[in-house]
C-alpha cells in the first residue's frame, strides 16, 4: 500500500467520523405547531372570531385557508408556550388593494393589548410596501414602533417570519430581514388579524394559511463541530499528496 493510499484512507476515516458525530449530536428543530386550516380549529381565541371562516378559493398549503370577509377589526390567537429560541411562520395573501391592515402576529397578551409584533399590510402607513409593528407593553423602555420595510407589495402569498433568539426577535418578509427588537421574552402566542377601522369601500378579504412554529436546540454544538471540520480541512491541506 502506498503512502498516498494510507493518507487517503486516514482522511476518509476522519470525514466519516465527523459525519457520524454530527448525526448523533445535532438535534433537529422541534415542531410546536402546524396549522393549515384543513380541519376545524381547536384552542383558538380572539376578537370577533365569528368573522373568520374557511375557504377553498385560496390555499398556500392543502386545500383551504382561513378568511375574513368582514370590514371590522378582528383577530385570532393560539397559545404555544414559552421557548428561548423559536421561529414563528405565517403566510398572508396580498391583493395589493386598499385593505387597511392584514397582519400576521405574535403576542404575549390579548389582541387588544400592545404586547405584540406584527408583519403585513398597513395601507395607512404605506400602500406600496409591507409594514411592521414592534411593541412591548411590559417594558416601557422599548418604544412602540410602526415601520415600513423595503419589500414592495406584490399580489399573492407572502411569508411573515418572527425569529426569537436569546437576545432579540428578528422580523422577516419572504426571507428578508426588515426589523428587530430587543424584546425577546414572551411571544407565547401566534395569530393573525384584520383591522379596517374605516370600513373602507372595496375592502378585500384578509386571508392566512400555513402557520408553523418550531423551537431551536442550543447552538453550542455548532461551534464545536465547525472547529472540528476546520481541523479536518487543515489536516487534509497539510497532507496533500502532490
Amino acid at each position: 500500500m502506498t503512502n498516498s493510499n494510507v493518507i487517503t484512507g486516514i482522511k476518509t476515516f476522519f470525514v466519516l467520523f465527523t459525519f457520524l458525530l454530527v448525526i448523533q449530536t445535532v438535534k433537529a428543530d422541534q415542531v410546536i405547531l402546524t396549522e393549515s386550516f384543513e380541519s376545524n380549529l381547536t384552542g383558538w381565541t380572539g376578537l370577533r372570531t365569528e368573522n373568520w371562516e374557511f375557504t377553498t378559493n385560496w390555499a398556500k398549503d392543502g386545500t383551504r385557508s382561513i378568511v375574513n370577509f368582514d370590514h371590522f377589526d378582528s383577530g385570532m390567537l393560539k397559545s404555544i408556550g414559552n421557548f428561548d429560541q423559536v421561529t414563528y411562520e405565517c403566510w398572508f395573501y396580498d391583493h395589493v388593494t386598499n385593505t387597511s391592515e392584514t397582519l400576521c402576529m405574535v403576542s404575549s397578551g390579548a389582541i387588544s393589548s400592545n404586547d405584540m409584533l406584527l408583519i403585513g399590510t398597513e395601507t395607512q402607513l404605506s400602500k406600496t410596501h409591507y409594514s411592521y409593528f414592534t411593541s412591548c407593553q411590559s417594558c416601557p423602555d422599548i418604544p412602540n414602533s410602526w415601520g415600513t420595510s423595503s419589500i414592495p407589495r406584490t399580489a399573492g402569498w407572502h411569508q411573515a417570519k418572527f425569529v426569537k433568539t436569546l437576545t432579540t426577535t428578528e422580523l422577516y418578509v419572504d426571507g428578508t430581514k426588515i426589523a428587530e427588537t430587543s424584546k425577546q421574552q414572551g411571544w407565547n402566542k401566534i395569530g393573525f388579524l384584520l383591522n379596517n377601522w374605516l370600513s373602507q369601500a372595496g375592502h378585500e378579504p384578509a386571508i392566512f394559511d400555513a402557520l408553523r412554529v418550531y423551537s431551536h436546540p442550543s447552538n453550542k454544538h455548532c461551534a464545536k463541530h465547525d472547529a472540528h471540520r476546520q481541523r479536518i480541512r487543515n489536516f487534509g491541506s497539510r497532507h496533500t499528496v502532490h
